[in-house]
């Protein structure tokens, strides 16, 4: 079934998730996702559906991506919104994967970045962030990361994301911070730590780094700290960045890591 998945999303990404969104469990996730909490402003802000639906849709939309391929660079971006934009080396967004529901509005406000030039995406998204007060000057933290088979377009767009954000931020939204953060695809464990607490990927993957660390506090310890804090506390490092090495810290995936506590989540089932 997997590879049957990837095979086709190496024919069309963007119409995987179509057919995905076509799917009567996905549209049953939206409605539930919306009666959980009022909506705020015209468009609102939606919460998790409990039920796990979104997890599992988020997981198989990650399966579908052409993974590895040298020609393509995962850019990851966590404001409350969380999604990935597969970009092409042309710099041309071929996919947008919504990692949460407040991305769902964002997409639906700002309408489809696929088949726009990466910047030109980016500056939408921004100013549709900030209009439906998701970026708030002074307020707000940019994670963001980019994932690339090919470490030459890797860079390449890691630095055209950097530098757009950077103006974005000067321009539009002042005292905003970002950082690079630890993206990539979650894995069934990270899942469940995002649904069980209500976080991000990103953000969870901070704590979990965090938590492997230091032995003496609780993941509840961690919930209500800002970005900025969380960073401080990774190693002293203001930047958490994909580490060197695979045994190196900080690590993509904290939560599958031997190191964590017994009684951390990722050691034993969480329900």
């Amino acid at each position: 079934m997997r590879e049957h998945i990837r095979k086709e999303a190496r024919k069309d990404v963007p119409d995987i998730r179509e057919r995905i969104k076509a799917e009567p469990s996905y549209r049953t996730f939206i409605q539930k996702a919306r009666q959980k909490e009022p909506r705020r402003g015209f468009f609102g802000k939606l919460r998790l559906a409990t039920a796990g639906t979104f997890a599992v849709l988020l997981l198989l939309l990650f399966l579908a991506l052409p993974a590895g391929r040298e020609d393509h660079t995962e850019i990851f971006i966590e404001i409350n919104p969380s999604f990935t934009l597969l970009l092409n080396e042309d710099d041309e967004v071929e996919a947008f994967i919504p990692g949460n529901s407040d991305a769902e509005i964002l997409f639906e406000a700002a309408g489809s970045p696929v088949g726009m030039m990466f910047e030109d995406a980016i500056d939408m998204l921004f100013d549709k962030g900030v209009e439906l007060n998701f970026i708030r000057e002074g307020e707000s933290f940019i994670l963001y990361d980019a994932i690339s088979a090919d470490k030459a377009l890797e860079d390449r767009h890691l630095e055209m994301l950097e530098h757009r954000l950077a103006s974005l931020i000067v321009e539009k939204a002042r005292n905003v911070q970002m950082a690079r953060g630890l993206g990539g695809s979650p894995t069934e464990k990270e899942l469940e730590v995002t649904e069980d607490y209500g976080i991000n990927l990103m953000r969870a993957r901070l704590i979990g780094n965090i938590l492997t660390q230091e032995e003496d506090i609780e993941i509840e310890d961690l919930l209500d700290k800002s970005i900025r804090e969380l960073l401080d506390k990774i190693d002293g490092h203001h930047r958490a960045g994909p580490p060197a090495g695979e045994d190196d810290y900080p690590s993509r995936h904290p939560f599958d890591n031997d190191n964590l506590p017994p009684n951390m989540p990722g050691r034993n089932p969480m329900r």
